[in-house]
């Protein structure tokens, strides 16, 4: 019996090494501002819409408050993947900026060089 356990955790670890947890696909994370007219603001809400419901639960949106631009964060493998999935009507005018979330521990040894 202990030799069937040894042969399956065998076969169990060899699988593993093809299949890892984690991707070698890392994305970044990127901070997005994008303002717009009232016009465009209709526009790229349609287009949200249209292409993923969940797309827009990522931004916020100052129009309430005649801050007529998005805000979000969002994951991508570059600047130009999230520009590229922002509704064509924003994307131009779009400044996205690749971002960290840091620890203070991080920040610390970031600005003292420690």
């Amino acid at each position: 019996m202990k030799i069937l356990y040894i042969i399956f955790l065998s076969i169990i670890i060899a699988a593993a090494k093809d299949y890892p947890l984690s991707s070698n696909d890392k994305k970044d994370y990127y901070f997005v501002m994008a303002p717009h007219t009232p016009e465009q603001c209709r526009k790229a809400l349609e287009d949200m819409k249209a292409k993923d419901e969940f797309q827009l639960s990522k931004f916020y949106f100052g129009c309430n408050y005649n801050d007529h631009i998005l805000y979000g964060v969002v994951e991508g493998a570059s600047e130009e993947d999230v520009r590229n999935s922002l509704p064509s009507v924003l994307q131009t005018n779009a400044k996205i900026k690749k971002v960290d979330k840091l620890s203070a521990t991080e920040i610390d040894k970031l600005h003292t060089g420690g």
